[in-house]
């Protein structure tokens, strides 16, 4: 689906298309009541979001370019908006938030890639190398005691375009 989430344990991930025309101007109700509704989920206190692009300039005196969704991030405590699309390791808070913006690490500029370790009331991000050696980034607490059953399946946004594959025999 273009927008999704998903539970696992007391923790929920909500994925979103960041490239949809309605996206940074927050401007389809809907879209918006359905993410507000998905990250004020009382079963799952620590919340993360996944998008392509970076929302928020790493210049911390720099406005967002979603400003309706920051304001979701701060209502909801969201721990963490992790993207791509910028090729290199970066993070950051954005001015004023206590969302931490994460961007993926590249293997093509000599990268590796990002893990999470998490605790009980903590978690720690990882950056290993193609070696698998492993740096530790920053750690967080998380919003509540970390709860991990297993995963629930994805619900889709209801008004998301479902996209199936054809495979030819």
């Amino acid at each position: 689906p273009e927008h999704w989430s998903m539970r696992y344990g007391n923790f929920k991930f909500v994925g979103l298309n960041t490239c949809a025309p309605y996206f940074m101007d927050g401007s389809n109700p809907d879209f918006v009541q359905w993410v507000d509704q998905e990250l004020g989920d009382p079963a799952t206190p620590n919340r993360f979001v996944i998008g392509q692009y970076n929302l928020w300039d790493y210049n911390p005196e720099n406005e967002g370019e979603a400003p309706w969704l920051q304001k979701l991030f701060d209502k909801h405590q969201v721990i963490a908006y992790l993207h791509g699309h910028d090729h290199r390791f970066r993070h950051g808070y954005p001015r004023g938030s206590d969302t931490l913006n994460l961007s993926s690490w590249t293997v093509g500029y000599g990268g590796g890639f990002l893990g999470v370790d998490v605790y009980s009331e903590e978690a720690t991000l990882l950056k290993y190398d193609l070696q698998g050696k492993a740096q530790e980034v920053r750690t967080f607490r998380l919003a509540a005691k970390a709860v991990l059953p297993g995963p629930t399946p994805m619900e889709p946004w209801p008004g998301a375009v479902k996209k199936e594959a054809i495979l030819a025999p």
